[in-house]
């Protein structure tokens, strides 16, 4: 540390030492007291300096490895969205069941976050946050588990009596009938209506590797929950305030990049077959299965390793520990804190600049979630791309 650095009103060099502090500048030797005072100040330089040379106590570095573990959690939910049509494919699901398993995230998200934010800032959040990214990297492999019980059968054989291309033959069958210029052949139609019941029976056979997706989803929305409130208050109580927009800039920007990279990632894995074996068949087939599975094991394998380092990260500064340490020693009970939930939540919407705030993001996420949730099924079904290209497309919009 500079000798420019001041704690406590002093400018610490190198060379400093008790006999210095222990003398008063009219040159009367002090009392016992004042010596312990300047112990606690020569303690408080020795931290300070060694907070210093330590990368883990850089607040920077907290907003670069926190975003980069963000990211990839976030990318998981996304990725998600980009296979739906695969994952119809696979259990045979119509679009009502596939957006109940996209909600899923948004359940646990919703059922949890009041009371991540009212009850955990006041612990070590740092290692919050750490448990929490490590928690969506593990649901996010659970998410690619299904792969190991569903037969991996050659492509080729794989009926294309599906949910997504039963749909759309039906709807030729019923748009060209009587049609001489251009009309499907009599036995298509009905084939297709005879194997109505395939997909149900498929759909009742794999009822329980969706119930396990479902539960990964909830899992991680849950751990998700804590994420906004407590990176915001980390980096409050740790800068100055005129520098607190600028690192939670940087962590907006992480996030930011983290749909980008989920929808070029799954359109690259969309290229490439389920069962990672070479095949005749060409994404643009209807019978054509990408490999799903794959960006939940890259995604989550991702969190988990980006989640270590930051369990190395310290509470917070000296000050700020110190404000955390008071709060914890008001022997407060849970049921004390849980009945000021619904006061603070009264207090803060009675802001109306803040109330507002809340119905425009509640507005805006209404077409946002639309479009990022069903928008590659859009493309693939309304302009007939596949679905490879639809997530790229999505992607670089």
């Amino acid at each position: 540390m500079s000798s420019k650095t001041v704690v406590n009103g002093y400018k610490p060099s190198t060379d400093i030492s008790l006999n210095d502090l222990s003398i008063i500048p009219n040159g009367k030797s002090c009392s016992a007291t004042t010596v312990e005072s300047s112990e606690k100040i020569l303690k408080d330089v020795t931290e300070v300096e060694q907070e210093s040379k330590n990368c883990f106590f850089s607040l920077l570095s907290f907003c670069i490895m926190f975003g980069t573990g963000f990211m990839f959690s976030y990318s998981i939910n996304t990725y998600l969205s980009s296979q739906i049509t695969t994952i119809e494919k696979v259990f045979a699901l119509s679009s009502s069941k596939s957006a109940l398993l996209l909600s899923a995230n948004d359940i646990g998200f919703v059922a949890t976050v009041l009371f991540a934010a009212h009850f955990l800032h006041r612990y070590h959040i740092p290692r919050i946050l750490a448990v929490c990214v490590f928690t969506v990297g593990v649901s996010g492999i659970v998410l690619a588990l299904p792969k190991l019980f569903i037969s991996d059968a050659p492509i080729e054989d794989q009926s294309i009596m599906i949910n997504t291309s039963r749909s759309f033959a039906a709807n030729l069958c019923v748009y060209y009938n009587g049609s001489e210029t251009a009309k499907l052949n009599d036995s298509t139609c009905n084939k297709d209506s005879k194997d109505d019941t395939s997909p149900r029976k498929a759909s009742e056979s794999n009822i329980l590797l969706l119930v396990v997706m479902g539960i990964a989803l909830v899992v991680q929305g849950i751990a998700t929950a804590p994420r906004q409130a407590l990176q915001t208050i980390h980096v409050d109580n740790n800068t100055e305030r005129s520098k607190t927009g600028f690192f939670v800039g940087v962590l907006t920007t992480f996030t930011i990049f983290g749909p980008f990279l989920a929808l070029i990632v799954g359109g690259l894995f969309n290229k490439v077959p389920t069962s990672l074996r070479a095949t005749s068949l060409t994404p643009t087939d209807p019978r054509w299965v990408g490999a799903w599975w794959l960006g939940f094991l890259v995604f989550g394998g991702c969190c988990i390793l980006t989640s270590f380092p930051l369990f190395l990260f310290p509470r917070g500064s000296k000050s700020e520990r110190k404000v955390n340490v008071a709060k914890e020693n008001q022997n407060q009970s849970a049921c004390q804190k849980l009945k000021e939930l619904p006061t603070s939540a009264l207090r803060i919407f009675k802001e109306p600049v803040y109330t507002l705030s809340c119905f425009n993001n509640i507005a805006t996420l209404f077409a946002v979630m639309a479009l990022g949730s069903f928008g590659p099924k859009y493309l693939e079904t309304q302009f007939f791309l596949p679905t490879w290209k639809a997530n790229i497309i999505l992607g670089l919009q």
